[in-house]
């Protein structure tokens, strides 16, 4: 399985996802929605929390080599 660090701005409507360590995504309206983290650590924030829901951090990958 492969962890996804992402959330959805209920202000906006925007999914945000970071993919890597140090990889910043924020969304530009006023709640200022942000992540970060990539699969290293999970941090997000905005300037009101109830607007912010995380999204499944989990998703199946085929992870076969030939």
């Amino acid at each position: 399985m492969k962890r996804r660090n992402r959330v959805i701005c209920l202000g906006c409507g925007t999914i945000l996802e970071s993919k890597f360590r140090h990889d910043f995504q924020a969304c530009d309206c006023p709640n200022e929605t942000f992540v970060d983290g990539g699969q290293a650590y999970f941090r997000r924030g905005g300037m009101d929390l109830s607007l912010i829901e995380e999204l499944p951090v989990h998703e199946e990958i085929d992870i076969t080599s030939d």
